[in-house]
């Protein structure tokens, strides 16, 4: 794993990638985020690089956490995916 925990992040909101990334650098965490916006984005990057865990917005304007769920095992012997969630809007991390 070369030391580090290799991050693919997909999300459409910048406010939000900016969030994800302070909250772990909060935790001290030893991470490399690959921010991608778009399908296409993210299956270049799953294509190209390795990750160790998948971040991804259950929602976003032409694409959804599910659909890059499926995209994911299908392109990937292994890696574990996370399904974000905003609820009622609110940006607070919590």
């Amino acid at each position: 794993m070369e030391g580090f925990i290799r991050i693919l992040h997909l999300e459409d909101d910048p406010l939000d990638v900016e969030l994800v990334q302070r909250k772990i650098e909060a935790a001290s965490l030893n991470c490399r985020i690959t921010a991608v916006r778009t399908r296409d984005e993210f299956e270049e990057a799953l294509l190209t690089h390795e990750h160790d865990i998948i971040l991804a917005d259950f929602r976003l304007p032409a694409y959804d956490g599910m659909s890059a769920l499926r995209l994911a095992q299908k392109l990937l012997s292994r890696c574990s995916l996370c399904l974000c969630f905003r609820c009622h809007g609110r940006r607070s991390g919590h």
